[in-house]
């Protein structure tokens, strides 16, 4: 059950999909191998975002403060925001279903940081904020107050030269709180920021993975929060029209590098084989970035919404060799051992005899058993979801695409885990997932499956 129901605050309104902006953007972004600047300028001229519309006005806040932790007024916390520190630090985890069972004090280690960092302090609180009000129907002026304050404490940050862990969290909740709240031209921005402050803190080590073939010295969240800058370069990208994304792609042959740091902090995870795990998350994780690349590379040479022939062949190559690459990932010896598991927790299931169709199940397909292993479920759902983004490449979006029954049966197999696991109050990374479903499903002359996960993304009939 979720905080909110546990707290008596069950949604009254729908949790969808954030207001989007065009997906035409004006914003300029930068080279993604860029290096870092030589003074704090650049970094200060991305973080600066759009001023929140005047019409939103915040009030004054006059109720008395609790006694303040630290003692500095600058990060008192009043008592109508307890209850968004207590739903970050209880619920924020579910955003990574990977990273909850893999790295489960990332989001305690933000949240620590913030007590002595004033930008992260009320980056934190307008993260949850935007969720749990807009969950509740409520008004935003929390989120505005917070927001406002938040971009204040960063420009100050950043002028002083003070670039530290507890700024790129700061910078990163910053990003996702925007994102949330549907202003993707600020999101954009907050995440080119991101990643310049995270390649200064790697130059300011002596150290950087990407030019000299070395393992990053910064603290393991810092790692952390990259891996969260790639996930929202992935969701992001869609609006970035053939500009340069934000994060550089990490190449295959440098994964080693990152073995390290995901050992050092999956140390306290009860999941067995966790660095094992962490790896294969990491691998698809950055496949799914590369191709992203690949694709805003492509979308500049469209023309009225089609590829020069030889264009077109070039595509095309690259598609298929990414295919070949994506069917590799499925042979990591700890997702076999995973898959070999499952299927002999199904050979020993007889709940898949019942006819009658139950909350559970989607639709008349035959319901999941049980799910013994949550993270390979999700990953399983990830490499299904991946398949279908690759095989749409290079197809016109305004013609029929020619038929591919493994979409299909990909879509289905994600619709049914969702049916099995339900969903949660808030929107996750893995609504990725769902969301491939429906496009492979929008191809199909069966519009049932289609409204089943509109419904349920919408949470008109969901868990």
């Amino acid at each position: 059950m979720s905080l909110l129901k546990k707290r008596g605050l069950t949604p009254t309104g729908n949790v969808g999909t954030p207001r989007g902006s065009s997906s035409s953007s004006s914003t300029a972004s930068l080279p993604c191998d860029r290096p870092c600047p030589e003074n704090e300028q650049e970094i200060e001229e991305e973080i600066e975002t759009i001023t929140t519309p005047s019409v939103q006005t915040v009030t004054a806040l006059t109720p008395p403060s609790i006694v303040p932790f630290p003692a500095n007024p600058e990060r008192t916390v009043e008592s109508k925001d307890m209850g968004y520190f207590s739903f970050f630090l209880q619920e924020m985890v579910h955003i990574a279903a990977d990273f909850k069972d893999l790295f489960p004090t990332y989001i305690r280690d933000s949240f620590t940081y913030s007590f002595n960092n004033t930008a992260l302090h009320h980056s934190v609180l307008a993260a949850s904020a935007i969720i749990v009000d807009k969950c509740q129907g409520r008004d935003m002026i929390r989120f505005h107050s917070h927001r406002q304050q938040t971009y204040q404490y960063l420009r100050q940050q950043l002028a002083s030269g003070d670039y530290d862990a507890p700024l790129a969290a700061a910078v990163f909740w910053t990003q996702y709180m925007d994102m949330r709240y549907g202003d993707m031209d600020a999101a954009i921005k907050h995440n080119h920021g991101l990643f310049l402050v995270l390649q200064h803190l790697l130059n300011k080590q002596g150290n950087s993975i990407w030019q000299r073939n070395t393992r990053p010295s910064i603290p393991p969240l810092c790692m952390v929060i990259w891996r969260h800058g790639i996930r929202s370069d992935i969701v992001m990208s869609p609006w970035m029209n053939g500009n340069p994304m934000s994060f550089p792609p990490i190449l295959k042959e440098e994964e080693y590098l990152h073995r390290g740091w995901m050992e050092e902090y999956a140390r306290v995870s009860i999941k067995e084989h966790a660095a094992d795990w962490a790896a294969a998350s990491f691998a698809i994780e950055c496949f799914l970035h590369r191709a992203c690349h690949h694709a805003n590379s492509f979308i500049k040479h469209r023309v009225n919404g089609g590829f020069p022939t030889d264009i077109k062949a070039e595509f095309e190559r690259i598609k298929q060799a990414l295919i070949i690459e994506h069917d590799e990932w499925w042979n990591r010896p700890v997702i076999q051992q995973a898959r070999a598991n499952e299927l002999y927790t199904m050979s020993n299931d007889t709940t898949n005899n019942d006819t009658t169709t139950s909350a559970d199940q989607f639709l008349d397909y035959p319901p999941l058993p049980p799910i013994k292993n949550p993270l390979f479920a999700w990953l399983r759902n990830f490499w299904y979801a991946i398949y279908i983004y690759i095989s749409l490449f290079n197809y016109r979006p305004d013609k029929p695409r020619p038929p591919d029954s493994r979409r299909i049966e990909y879509a289905i197999e994600i619709s049914r885990c969702f049916a099995r696991t339900g969903f949660r109050n808030f929107p996750r990374w893995d609504d990725w997932c769902i969301i491939m479903a429906g496009v492979a499903f929008a191809e199909s002359r069966v519009y049932e499956e289609s409204k089943w996960i509109h419904s349920r993304v919408n949470m008109n009939d969901g868990p």
